[in-house]
């Protein structure tokens, strides 16, 4: 399920649509195999 999901993302990426720079960050953590915290900055929440 979840390769469902960061293959609609990339999708998305592909057609121009934004993604949030948090968003794109988890998901190249992901696809590397990186298990890596993400952190989140308060200030965009």
């Amino acid at each position: 399920m979840a390769n469902d999901g960061i293959s609609l993302l990339e999708n998305c990426v592909g057609l121009g649509l934004p993604i949030p720079e948090q968003l794109q960050n988890a998901l190249v953590q992901l696809k590397q195999g990186n298990k890596k915290e993400i952190k989140i900055d308060k200030g965009e929440a």
